[in-house]
């Protein structure tokens, strides 16, 4: 129980945000501080292979063809599929848009004692507009509700560098902010109750 508190990525605090209330965030919080006790193994990153793929030929100015070729990051037959659907997914939003890439952009958001590193992985132009680019691969589909917090948390750190944007891979579905009043504080509140889980648990 108890123990430090350390900075967590963006990915590990939306586990939490996105998960319904009760039992299963305080799975995702157990499951965080067993991650963060022992050290990163590429075996229990399901996605990790197609996600630094497709950043690294995003990066290399690839654009669609970035997806195909992060289709090969994996020899995992198991994998296949679900590597499959986000690369269908990916190419169905991309479709009859205009994409460059620009410089990768992350940054910290503090509520002591939480830290999130808030680290995208990607920022492109988009029908030559800014936009900073979180990838979402879970089978559980996205909704606007769940997606509110975490562009709000974009927003406060990332905001002058484009518009916030999580994309629902598998789905090819974009959310961006909308105004909802009380966002920052509910955004806090969760936090606290995050910082205060991780600490007892």
């Amino acid at each position: 129980m108890g123990g430090h508190m350390p900075e967590v990525r963006m990915t590990t605090f939306a586990d939490y945000l996105v998960a319904s209330p009760g039992s299963p965030r305080i799975t995702a919080i157990k499951r965080a501080k067993q991650q963060y006790a022992t050290p990163y193994d590429t075996r229990t990153d399901y996605y990790g292979p197609f996600r630094k793929a497709l950043i690294r030929e995003f990066e290399a100015g690839l654009g669609r063809q970035s997806i195909g070729k992060a289709l090969g990051s994996t020899n995992d037959h198991k994998k296949i599929p679900s590597y499959q659907e986000c690369a269908d997914g990916l190419k169905g939003f991309l479709r009859r848009k205009r994409v460059s890439r620009s410089h990768r952009e992350r940054a910290r958001w503090l509520a002591s004692p939480l830290t999130v590193i808030v680290n995208p992985e990607l920022c492109l132009a988009i029908d030559g507009q800014p936009h900073v680019v979180k990838l979402y691969f879970k089978k559980q589909p996205l909704s606007q509700q769940r997606a509110d917090l975490l562009l709000q948390l974009m927003q406060e750190t990332l905001g002058k560098s484009g518009t916030p944007m999580i994309l629902d891979v598998r789905r090819g579905k974009a959310f961006v902010p909308r105004q909802v009043a009380g966002l920052s504080a509910l955004l806090r509140a969760e936090a606290a109750a995050y910082s205060h889980l991780w600490q007892a648990l």
